[in-house]
């Protein structure tokens, strides 16, 4: 198992740490193969029926292989991560099944299958229903505001934290350990069980890129996690950023905190928090970290475990869905010139080796004879050369690290769906194979909320290609921009992407506002800007278990606050309006 992601590749590193943990306690981790056939078959030989649509088959596949391992090793309960959630309750009641379906093969004991609330939210599911309120047309309405100042005033946030949590002196390192359970006598090595385990992944087997990541990035581990939490790493009395000194673990953090007023200086924690090296509620108690980071994070979540279009990778607002598109000839002959235009496209022919990277793999919403020139047009984004200061110098700490500042994310967003007229997807998959932090849940709601079809639409119109708010956007790094759009040659793969960073320039700024201005103007003078705010402002209304709405089962989007879905009329103009014309006079 080679890591090909940096996300993956930082998965792999935590599962070390945590394997190391482990191994100072007398425990070990097994890792098991799901994709051995031994372990995914069916028990009892028979055909399966089709697997629910909420639950992922690789889920399905692992409850079979916990199950037959559980029975080998003997063991007489399973823990399973439960946040009361359909998608969780249906994960344990698939465990459950597969453990009587194995037992009843092997003559196997009973075996208990225990749920616990898992430590990744800083509030606590089960209040979502009460903060969200009940609709009075069923379901309940889905609005970032309201979570927020619902949360926000929920003083049991912190209910069950140790004292050794709560602590704020330097010294307070990581959680006291609670005793473990004995371990289970297992060799993982002998021949008859060796079939069901795996080696642990090395995350430097996938060579020279993920060696120099992770030393930039530095420890990966939970006193790593809370030194980031207590203290910023960008702040300055720490590793200045442009630096970016791997830690050794043997400094002393300094003494300063963040108190609350104005713009935090970055922690860069969301790896470890994504990864499970720091909890959110740990996270909290460092008051470096803004709560409403991490609400937004919960916030998130629980989007993608309520909302099945989430999970589907489907847009919630499926009438909203590619209204950002540059559809007509006009359009793309206006963002080419900008972009695809200025390039040789002879150039590019033969660039079959990088079509995985740079084609989508949904059904392209334009013609064949547009695809070279949109794929140069996203390519210029992925490397950094929009002519967007703040955009490209986001871009390509992307590449180089794994990571950038969430305020540059939206923007980098805006700038490939309202600016260049791409679709929202191409943004999400191209994240999901850059970021360090990727989290499925997180990375799909905004995006969807950048093609203006999710369940907050509310960052529209922003300008990403201003150059004035590099201090405020990426606080206490006044020469970022500066330091990542320098000569320095970023090593990309062969093909296009490689083409376009090495073989094109970017375009002057002058072009690049006027375009952004144009197309800003073309998308609100359609209604699309008005569409998005009224999503925002009245909430997506969606099923949910108890509180029925109409026939829609739980989990779907039933209506725009009041009004039912299929009665809504968003009001965006046929883009073949003769009216609607796009040009820089308008």
């Amino acid at each position: 198992m080679i890591p090909s992601t940096p996300a993956h590749l930082w998965e792999c590193a935590a599962v070390h740490s945590l394997n190391e943990a482990l191994l100072s306690m007398g425990h070990t981790l097994i890792v098991i193969d799901n994709n051995d056939d031994l372990l995914s078959a069916n028990p009892k030989n028979e055909e399966e029926e089709p697997i629910n649509n909420h639950l992922l088959e690789d889920d399905s596949i692992s409850c079979r292989a916990v199950a037959k391992l559980a029975i080998a090793l003997g063991v007489d309960t399973v823990v399973v991560d439960h946040n009361d959630n359909p998608t969780d309750r249906l994960l344990q009641q698939h465990l459950e099944s597969a453990l009587e379906e194995w037992k009843e093969r092997d003559a196997a004991g009973m075996i208990a299958v225990e749920a616990v609330t898992g430590d990744d939210r800083l509030t606590d599911p089960t209040k979502d229903g009460k903060v969200l309120g009940r609709a009075r047309f069923g379901g309940r309405v889905f609005r970032w505001p309201v979570f927020l100042q619902g949360m926000t005033n929920n003083h049991s946030k912190y209910e069950n934290m140790s004292s050794s949590l709560l602590r704020q002196d330097d010294e307070a390192t990581i959680p006291i350990s609670l005793s473990l359970p004995p371990a289970l006598e297992y060799d993982v090595q002998d021949d008859t069980n060796y079939k069901t385990t795996l080696c642990l992944p090395d995350p430097t087997a996938a060579g020279e890129w993920a060696k120099v990541l992770l030393e930039r990035w530095g420890p990966v581990t939970e006193e790593e996690a809370w030194r980031r939490a207590s203290c910023p790493i960008d702040s300055p009395h720490s590793t200045p950023p442009h630096s970016l000194i791997p830690r050794t673990g043997d400094e002393t953090p300094p003494v300063d905190r963040f108190l609350g007023e104005g713009k935090p200086p970055s922690t860069r924690l969301s790896p470890y928090l994504r990864w499970g090296m720091i909890s959110p509620k740990r996270a909290a108690s460092g008051q470096v970290v803004r709560e409403r980071d991490l609400l937004w994070r919960d916030w998130s979540y629980l989007c993608h475990d309520r909302i099945h279009a989430l999970q589907r990778g489907a847009p919630v607002i499926l009438a909203l869905d590619g209204c950002c598109l540059a559809r007509t000839k006009k359009e793309r002959d206006m963002i080419g010139d900008v972009w695809g235009g200025r390039h040789d496209s002879s150039l590019f022919k033969n660039t079959s080796e990088s079509t995985t990277i740079i084609n989508n793999h949904h059904d392209d919403p334009q013609n064949e004879e547009h695809s070279l020139e949109e794929n140069l047009v996203f390519a210029a984004w992925c490397v950094g050369k929009t002519g967007a200061p703040l955009v490209d110098a986001g871009m390509r700490q992307l590449w180089k690290e794994g990571w950038m500042p969430r305020r540059l994310r939206l923007l980098a967003a805006c700038c490939l769906v309202e600016g260049m007229g791409l679709d929202w997807r191409r943004g999400r998959d191209w994240f999901e194979h850059t970021l360090i932090d990727h989290d499925p849940a997180i990375n799909e709601l905004m995006w969807q909320n950048a093609g203006l079809c999710g369940v907050d639409p509310f960052y529209s119109g922003l300008k990403w290609e201003a150059i004035e708010d590099a201090e405020s956007i990426v606080p206490g790094d006044p020469h970022y921009v500066e330091r990542w759009i320098s000569d320095e040659q970023l090593q990309w793969p062969s093909g296009i992407l490689r083409d376009v960073a090495d073989q094109t320039t970017s375009p002057p700024i002058e072009k690049v506002r006027d375009l952004a201005e144009s197309r800003r103007r073309h998308l609100r003078k359609m209604g699309v800007y008005k569409a998005a705010k009224r999503v925002a402002m009245s909430g997506v209304r969606v099923a949910w278990e108890g509180c029925p709405a109409s026939e829609v089962l739980p989990g779907e989007v039933c209506a725009i606050g009041r009004t039912k879905l299929d009665a809504v009329d968003f009001g965006i103009r046929d883009l073949s309006d003769p009216e609607i014309r796009l040009d820089r006079n308008q």
